[in-house]
């Protein structure tokens, strides 16, 4: 069965300018025959209205009634899939990698879910969407990007390193933890950081960041920084 899906996205209550039509792909059927099986039982057409607010999505979906099982969720999943595709160079992906971030988002928005919000109201899913929107926008690749969607889980505690490992890849998984290593190295240097403010030192403070750049070979810790300084802006 060929898929064929046509969503119009907003993010941030920005709508785009045109649709994005999910790629006519045989690998794409198969991604989705299992979840549409769970939710729905006979599916030629799916058009919604998503638009991005404190979930980044929302629909009205022609032929699927969201208050069936799944059906929600069928939507997040496709419109996060479409975003972060639009946003990745051509030369990253394949059908392997498109494969891999797909699985990532099969595995993260369930779980992401069932996590409470964090203490300034926001959602995991919405703060993992918006890591792997910089990623993306970085250029990062498919392992990466899906590292930085599953990051929230592992630290929500709904998943392990070695599940992503089993259910993922010993890529993604591997790239979890080296972001947690380097998240507590962080950590580290800036209590370091502030035991030193006295001497006002800047020599110093640049040779600490560049020591912690130099280990962010993967960019999830660049990532993160820009989320918090977009954040701190908006305040």
């Amino acid at each position: 069965m060929e898929l064929h899906l046509q969503l119009h996205l907003h993010f941030n209550s920005r709508p785009f300018s045109k649709p994005i039509i999910l790629p006519k792909c045989p690998s794409i059927s198969t991604f989705f025959a299992p979840i549409l099986k769970e939710g729905q039982e006979k599916q030629s057409r799916l058009l919604s209205d998503l638009s991005f607010s404190r979930r980044f999505a929302v629909a009205e979906a022609a032929e699927i009634t969201l208050e069936q099982p799944g059906g929600k969720m069928v939507v997040e999943l496709v419109g996060a899939f479409n975003e972060l595709i639009e946003r990745m160079n051509n030369t990253v992906l394949s059908t392997s990698s498109s494969r891999l971030l797909f699985k990532a988002l099969k595995l993260s928005i369930p779980i992401l879910h069932t996590l409470p919000p964090a203490s300034d109201g926001r959602s995991p899913l919405e703060k993992a969407f918006s890591i792997a929107v910089i990623l993306a926008d970085l250029q990062m690749d498919a392992e990466v990007i899906s590292a930085g969607m599953l990051r929230e889980g592992i630290e929500g505690g709904a998943i392990s390193i070695y599940e992503v490992k089993d259910r993922i890849g010993i890529g993604t998984a591997h790239l979890l933890h080296e972001s947690m290593r380097l998240k507590n190295v962080s950590s580290k240097v800036e209590v370091e950081l502030m035991r030193n403010l006295e001497d006002r030192d800047a020599q110093y403070k640049t040779l600490l960041n560049k020591k912690l750049e130099m280990g962010d070979s993967s960019g999830l810790i660049q990532a993160y920084t820009k989320e918090l300084g977009d954040r701190l802006a908006m305040n």
